[in-house]
């Protein structure tokens, strides 16, 4: 992976050499447009690292549209940006750009509805226009944002519109705002400013002309788009929810909460981190979201950092064929997989919580560790302690009291993410108090709802030559149940009293195996063979 980078900037320095002395950064910058993903990402990583050392060779900035020497810009019937002290941070945020104007912008607000699954583009310079559309506010609205270097076009923007509307009728408006996300990164930060006013201005002239509720607005951005919403969300009372897609890191992380999403953008506010890992450290894993919580409710699916089938290359083609309608979006689906899979992994969670049957149970924990350690599996007397993820989780009865709550979960590579969480105690019984080990291994069946069983043996291996030793109970006693079955069925968290006696003499009226479907089903049953051949031998 290092050897491409090389490559790449190679690449970009014998392309850059061509422009003159002056614009060489700029050369070099622009030649990478070239690479319609790979290179844009590049850019986005070098740019927040490097753009301050180079800073001085770069030509003065042209005045903007509604700039002055104030910390106040204004932007016509949209609204003004404070662009203050707090934008900048000589590490965290090294550059404070005023923003594009709007036509350089271009705003765009496409409606898709289950009337019109095509869709109708609003310019955001004109947006009355949205009057003679399938708009209802009897419907809820969906806004969705894409991020740096994307459009409207991006797939998972494409997949989770089909996957809403199919799923209710809704007015979803997909947000395009290409014409600023194309840009350096550090002049698509200071762009989404005002991408906030054109959707917060969208919703309150909705709100006077259309009757349209806030409240009933959720708007929903990955990486850049996440902090977009939130430059909406303030500017609009009452919205309804803003969930923020693995939200961009640079420019944003350990900045004060003018500059970021925060709790205080909408009624409810939750976020689903995916790629944690710091952007700094480029020799090694590039991160592209933010660490930090930022919402009523954070949630970090195996920790927020390497999502599963993110190491490998195998999973692109798979990606490619899978992803979005047709060819064309599942190729543009599986260029980001290769560059950003671990950032793009946030909005393929959220839109399969859509029509997935498994729940996306997330718990609060203190850590990831301590979640794998299992110390966190419950939703306490109150229910806050655990939270769907994605897009149920507005059911969470926390918000009103809790910000900043962290949630884990595991999830898997994929198509089908969601996975059910079990936790199994087992407590091998010595009331004497005699000590002494029991040989003999552990096994658990789960059984699923189509009648699949996959087995899961508990006992570690210890060696070739050695039996597995199970602590706690007397040498020459085995462990069985007394539920007159073969098969212990546990609900969930219910416990099974697993007792210890010798030859499990006390169960004579255990039905044979062999009487349920011709399968060894077998669940929590340490010394089955023992009992088997008891009951062989009566």
């Amino acid at each position: 992976m290092r050897r491409f980078w090389r490559l790449l900037l190679l690449v970009v320095v014998a392309t850059g050499a061509q422009e003159s002395e002056q614009g060489l950064l700029k050369g070099m910058v622009s030649s990478l447009r070239n690479f319609p993903v790979i290179g844009n990402v590049f850019r986005a990583s070098v740019d927040p690292i490097y753009r301050p050392i180079l800073n001085h060779f770069q030509p003065e900035i042209d005045d903007r549209e509604g700039e002055s020497g104030s910390s106040e810009i204004c932007f016509g019937e949209i609204g003004c940006i404070y662009n203050g002290i707090e934008f900048f941070h000589p590490i965290h945020r090294p550059i404070n750009l005023p923003p594009n104007s709007r036509e350089e912008i271009n705003t765009l607000f496409t409606l898709v509805t289950r009337e019109n699954t095509k869709g109708t583009v609003i310019e955001a310079l004109d947006i009355t226009e949205v009057l003679n559309t399938t708009f209802s506010s009897t419907r809820k609205t969906k806004i969705l944002i894409h991020g740096f270097l994307d459009s409207n076009g991006v797939t998972w923007m494409l997949d989770m519109m089909r996957a809403l509307l199919l799923h209710d009728d809704l007015n979803v408006f997909m947000v395009d705002w290409s014409g600023g996300s194309r840009a350096l990164y550090a002049q698509a930060t200071a762009n989404i400013r005002v991408v906030g006013l054109e959707v917060a201005h969208l919703v309150n002239w909705l709100k006077d002309k259309a009757e349209l509720q806030p409240k009933d607005v959720h708007i929903i951005g990955h990486s850049l788009g996440a902090h977009t919403a939130g430059y909406a969300g303030e500017r609009i009372s009452s919205l309804g929810r803003i969930t923020g897609l693995d939200p961009a890191e640079p420019f944003f992380q350990y900045m004060p909460p003018i500059v970021r999403l925060d709790p205080t953008d909408a009624n409810f506010v939750d976020v689903i981190h995916t790629d944690v890992e710091s952007i700094i450290f480029i020799a090694q894993t590039i991160g592209l979201g933010l660490w930090q919580p930022i919402g009523h409710i954070d949630f970090y699916p195996n920790d927020g950092r390497k999502q599963p089938g993110c190491n490998s290359l195998y999973h692109v083609p798979f990606t490619a064929l899978t992803d979005g309608l047709d060819l064309f979006e599942g190729l543009d689906s599986a260029q980001k997989e290769i560059v950003a899979c671990n950032h793009n992994r946030a909005p393929k969670l959220f839109t399969d919580s859509i029509r997935s049957k498994c729940p996306y149970m997330a718990f609060q924990c203190n850590s990831y560790q301590q979640y794998l350690n299992g110390n966190c599996l419950t939703c306490g007397e109150d229910g806050t302690l655990c939270a769907r993820m994605g897009y149920y989780a507005d059911t969470w009865t926390g918000a009103e009291n809790h910000s900043y709550a962290s949630f884990y979960l595991s999830t898997t590579s994929g198509p089908d993410y969601c996975v059910y969480h079990y936790q199994l105690k087992i407590d091998l019984g010595d009331p004497d108090r005699i000590g002494g080990r029991l040989r003999g291994r552990l096994k658990v069946s789960f059984f699923t709802e189509e009648g699949n069983i996959r087995d899961f043996d508990l006992t570690p291996e210890i060696g070739e030559k050695e039996d597995s030793v199970i602590t706690g109970a007397p040498e020459g006693v085995s462990m069985c149940h007394r539920q007159g079955e073969e098969v212990i069925r546990v609900k969930s968290e219910e416990s099974v009293r697993v007792v210890s006696s010798p030859l499990c003499k006390d169960i004579a009226e255990i039905t044979p195996i062999h009487s349920v479907r011709n399968q060894t089903l077998q669940l929590l049953n340490a010394g089955i063979e023992v009992l088997n051949h008891y009951l062989n031998n009566k």
